[in-house]
């Protein structure tokens, strides 16, 4: 995809989908309240829906029987504990384990899943991006809620995404 910054706050991305289909998408940031300044500067992390080579997938491009890689991507200012991820799973996928990845090699990690929710526990990570994998199976197609992924350290929210959908095909 191409990005475009303007001069608000908004991005224009461009994905070139074939032939002349281009696929538009505008990003609309919001203004940042001082707490969750204060939480980014802290660590920072985004996630997206990947094929087990890296590849990006559209959130609305799943199909049932293929398996998944929800890769949050983790940004921390310094090292030190890192505390827990917790992800619940969009609808209609089962989770198959948590992995870090580092460069090309895969770590597991201990988790366990309570209400839908995926827990990991986070090794203690040194400053900069570090990647963490849970590998899912799409069973079920249908149109899902993906709430938030959060990190917590103790009982404070160090770190949160934004909700989205993930759209399941039948195959």
């Amino acid at each position: 995809p191409v990005e475009f910054v303007g001069t608000g706050s908004d991005i224009l991305e461009l994905t070139h989908l074939s032939g002349s289909d281009v696929r538009c998408e505008i990003l609309e940031l919001e203004q940042m309240s001082v707490e969750d300044r204060y939480t980014a500067r802290e660590f920072y992390m985004m996630r997206q829906v990947e094929q087990k080579d890296g590849a990006r997938v559209d959130r609305d491009a799943l199909k049932t029987g293929e398996s998944y890689l929800l890769a949050h991507y983790l940004v921390a200012p310094e090292s030190g504990d890192s505390g827990r991820l917790q992800t619940p799973l969009p609808g209609g996928t089962r989770v198959n384990g948590v992995w870090l990845r580092s460069g090309k090699q895969l770590t597991a990690l201990p988790w366990h899943m309570d209400n839908g929710v995926v827990e990991a526990e986070l090794p203690e990570l040194g400053a900069g991006e570090h990647q963490i994998i849970v590998l899912v199976e799409a069973h079920v197609g249908g149109d899902y809620l993906w709430p938030a992924s959060r990190v917590i350290r103790g009982e404070e929210i160090v770190s949160s995404t934004v909700e989205g959908r993930v759209v399941i095909d039948w195959e």
